[in-house]
């Protein structure tokens, strides 16, 4: 069955490509709510594509109430859902292949904001059910592809999804790595916030900020400061450049206003990755903090309260040891902490928290700590903060191991499950997995700038998705 699918995305693989870049082309960065489309307009374009593509494709398509785009394969009672999502994050800066939604094919790799994450993917498991349709494959039960539109932001697309419908007996999300994840750990996701009465007194901090979204490290960041000479701002970021790795200018402020003369700008630039895999980056904002709380400063309020901040978010710490959280367990591994939205401002601070917890992790030893830790700064996590719990599908389970089956059958490598930081949408699925589309050990720039996807990889999910379709649903 295998050779015949091959042969199929040999004929029908330029028809994939062209979908897939299709779809990037679509912004689809969550936007503000308009009547009738709650994940703003160019998230509910996207459904509309999808919807569109799949009636094109063959199948029953629909769009529900502009959250989710369902597409079935055919009538029959529904054994596995595929669930893939169809936002994105922002563009971001340091795009250099191509500019973020104008995909481009260059030495085997389509790029573009989506293309790994999960736009690519999504397509891809479209096709796969095209395939079975096309190649008569018997089947006894449906396949559901469920797309949404809110999975970078809240997951609000899924939460109204399975409101509506049941769960299928099978599901995976082709939003992570191979060969199968059937542990995602818990975490943390959350905001803080400080205020205080504003210190004129110089030199000072007028304002710094950073970061495009919680789970994004990120790769800009600036700074403004007031009363302290060019040559001493250079110095202290030249230090903190070479003690980082991030890399700092200082130039006057553009078009001060009166009275504001004297005034300059720091600006950081860094790494940016997914905030599951921190080490893979280099976060511009606690670099750039660093660089700040080192600098002469008055002794304001707000200054001492961003030097607590550094002190639970110290740069390059990862793994929440400054913040007295740090812990990890043999199934899922080590907890990772950061903070990578900081805004400050001359009257307070906002932030927000990514902690990715392992299953040993509680809101005792985590948010509690964690709380105590910020407060005794004079920094207040929002009051609603609740840990998200893990999530674990046993490996035994038939579903996961006719998964790892076809894995072996298309890739030609042992399949084995892993644990990962990262979230899916199979996270609150009790028999949610999640299965690819990247492999280990590869950096597809995912949330970071020139994302690309590999084509002959690609390719090779897709029909890795119509054997699984096929022997699931026979």
């Amino acid at each position: 069955m295998h050779q015949k699918i091959k042969e199929y995305f040999e004929v029908h693989k330029q028809e994939m490509l062209n979908d897939i870049m299709a779809a990037i082309r679509i912004p689809s960065v969550n936007g503000p709510e308009q009547p009738g489309m709650p994940f703003g307009e160019e998230n509910a374009r996207v459904l509309a594509f999808a919807q569109m593509l799949g009636k094109e494709l063959g199948m029953k398509a629909e769009v529900l109430e502009n959250k989710v785009a369902v597409i079935d394969l055919n009538d029959a009672p529904t054994e596995l859902d595929i669930l893939a999502h169809l936002d994105v994050v922002p563009a971001g800066d340091g795009w250099t292949v191509t500019d973020p939604f104008v995909p481009v094919i260059r030495d085997g790799r389509l790029y573009g904001r989506g293309s790994s994450d999960d736009k690519g993917p999504a397509i891809g498991a479209l096709y796969a059910m095209k395939a079975v349709k096309d190649l008569g494959i018997p089947l006894t039960k449906n396949v559901r592809l469920v797309l949404g539109a809110d999975e970078e932001t809240a997951c609000r697309d899924t939460a109204y999804y399975y409101s509506k419908f049941n769960e299928a007996p099978c599901s995976f999300s082709p939003d992570a790595e191979y060969p199968l994840i059937n542990i995602e750990k818990g975490g943390l996701y959350t905001k803080y916030s400080a205020e205080w009465a504003e210190d004129t007194a110089l030199p000072r901090l007028i304002s710094l900020k950073g970061g495009t979204a919680g789970n994004v490290v990120p790769n800009r960041a600036e700074a403004v400061v007031e009363g302290l000479g060019e040559d001493v701002l250079r110095d202290i970021c030249k230090k903190a450049g070479e003690e980082t790795g991030i890399q700092f200018t200082v130039d006057p402020e553009e078009n001060a206003e009166a009275g504001n003369e004297g005034r300059y700008v720091i600006r950081a630039t860094g790494i940016s990755t997914h905030a599951s895999t921190p080490w893979d980056g280099n976060n511009a904002v606690t670099g750039l903090i660093k660089a700040v709380v080192s600098l002469p400063l008055a002794g304001s309020t707000g200054i001492k309260t961003l030097k607590g901040l550094s002190e639970i978010f110290p740069h390059n710490d990862y793994y929440g040891e400054a913040a007295g959280v740090a812990q990890k367990d043999e199934v899922s591994g080590v907890l990772t902490l950061g903070t990578n939205m900081v805004e400050y401002g001359t009257t307070g601070l906002i932030g927000k928290i990514d902690c990715r917890a392992p299953i040993c992790a509680t809101k005792e030893n985590m948010l509690d700590v964690l709380s105590a830790r910020l407060s005794a700064a004079g920094i207040t996590v929002a009051p609603e903060s609740q840990m998200t719990p893990p999530h674990h599908v046993p490996a035994e389970k038939p579903f996961v191991q006719t998964l790892l089956s076809c894995y072996e059958q298309v890739m030609g490598e042992k399949g084995y499950c892993m644990a990962i930081g990262g979230g899916t949408y199979a996270h609150r699925l009790e028999n949610g997995v999640a299965f690819g589309c990247m492999k280990l050990g590869i950096d597809y720039h995912m949330h970071g700038a020139d994302e690309y996807l590999i084509i002959d990889d690609m390719v090779k999910s897709a029909e890795l998705f119509a054997l699984a379709i096929a022997e699931i649903c026979k």
